[in-house]
């Protein structure tokens, strides 16, 4: 269940010296088995991109299977009207010779 974004913690005043800043963000680390390096944040932006890439490849499958489904449909109500059309009956002009 995700917090409601009014709860007090959310809408805690937040620091702006940057000592105090430092604070806050030494006890957000305090329990924090090891130091981040920068072999760290290279493995989780390739396991990120690689799950980016995957959902990309299947939004765009669905993508281009809307696209010629709406496509399909374009052309066969244009089909559909274009016979009305022609079946609601023109003007028929008899030309003959005396």
């Amino acid at each position: 269940m995700t917090e409601h974004p009014t709860a007090p913690e959310a809408t805690a005043p937040q620091a702006t010296e940057p000592q105090a800043v430092h604070e806050r963000a030494a006890a957000l680390f305090a329990g924090s088995p090891k130091r981040i390096r920068p072999d760290d944040i290279r493995a989780k932006f390739d396991e990120l991109s690689g799950e980016v890439d995957e959902i990309g490849n299947e939004v765009r499958s669905v993508a281009v299977t809307a696209v010629a489904v709406g496509v399909v449909v374009v052309v066969a109500v244009a089909f559909w009207l274009g016979r009305r059309r022609g079946r609601r009956g023109a003007t028929v002009l008899e030309i003959t010779r005396r």
